[in-house]
């Protein structure tokens, strides 16, 4: 399976079991998905790459082995992080009315037992037997009720204002080499409480979510100016060319100068 010359989403594998299906998806660098609503809802397990999953004011950062939930009709929007591959598994209208109490609610997972039971799925998945369509739904089942109970019960809360501070400035001074008290200073809270409330709500640190701000703007020049690499590195943050293509690469999986002309 190669992804390296995608330019929309491919599904190389399916399989049905009952009202559920199961299918491992790919996804070209940096590819967008905007603002839609899907007609089921579905769980997704994040192979390789990760996902910003959007959602009205909260942003969910989705890396390597954690886990998602979207609710039918949830309204969002997704960004691919470097080429990203997914497993997905979707919830049938039947599923859905056999377990309402599961299937209302959006969730993400980090690294914990939900996304190791998303794993057991991909290898049932990747192996098949005439048990398999059991244990998907069964895996399926203990996933739903894992999310469910680790779920907070109370409304989702609207980002505070002083971190959407902080993200808009994020994204006006990504280039700048901007310090932790630099930013609490300019959003007027503490350094700490601001790292922890960061991540709780991004669900990555602040030096990572720069990071990819760096390269998804090193990607847009790539493809629509002219300018040198070394240059590019320069304009979005990085020190040198060397520390950009490792860091490119690595959110990639491809090197700058091979995603150019790709995309020439």
């Amino acid at each position: 399976m190669t992804t390296e010359n995608l330019t929309e989403p491919k599904i190389w594998k399916e399989i049905a079991s009952g009202d559920l299906q199961f299918r491992q998806v790919s996804y070209p660098a940096n590819y967008r998905m905007a603002p839609h609503r899907n007609s089921a809802s579905h769980l997704f397990l994040c192979l390789s790459g990760a996902v910003e999953h959007l959602s009205g004011d909260t942003s969910h950062y989705i890396g390597e082995a954690s886990i998602g939930y979207v609710p039918r009709d949830d309204l969002h929007a997704d960004h691919f992080l470097g080429e990203v591959t997914t497993f997905d598994i979707v919830l049938g209208d039947e599923f859905g009315r056999r377990y309402p109490g599961f299937c209302s609610r959006r969730s993400m997972c980090d690294r914990d037992r939900p996304a190791q039971l998303a794993t057991n799925a991909y290898r049932e998945f990747k192996s098949p037997d005439n048990l398999t369509s059991m244990m998907l739904e069964g895996l399926t089942l203990e996933l739903l009720v894992d999310l469910h109970r680790r779920a907070d019960d109370r409304p989702e809360p609207r980002l505070p204002r002083w971190l959407a501070r902080v993200r808009d400035l994020l994204h006006a001074n990504y280039s700048e080499p901007l310090s932790l008290e630099r930013i609490a200073y300019e959003a007027g809270v503490h350094p700490a409480h601001m790292t922890r409330t960061f991540r709780g709500q991004f669900g990555c640190s602040i030096g990572e979510y720069i990071r990819r701000l760096r390269i998804e703007n090193a990607g847009r020049l790539l493809t629509e100016s002219d300018m040198p690499i070394a240059e590019i590195a320069l304009t979005v943050g990085f020190a040198d060319q060397c520390h950009f293509t490792r860091t490119f690469k690595k959110y990639t999986g491809t090197t700058p100068s091979a995603y150019q002309r790709r995309h020439a």
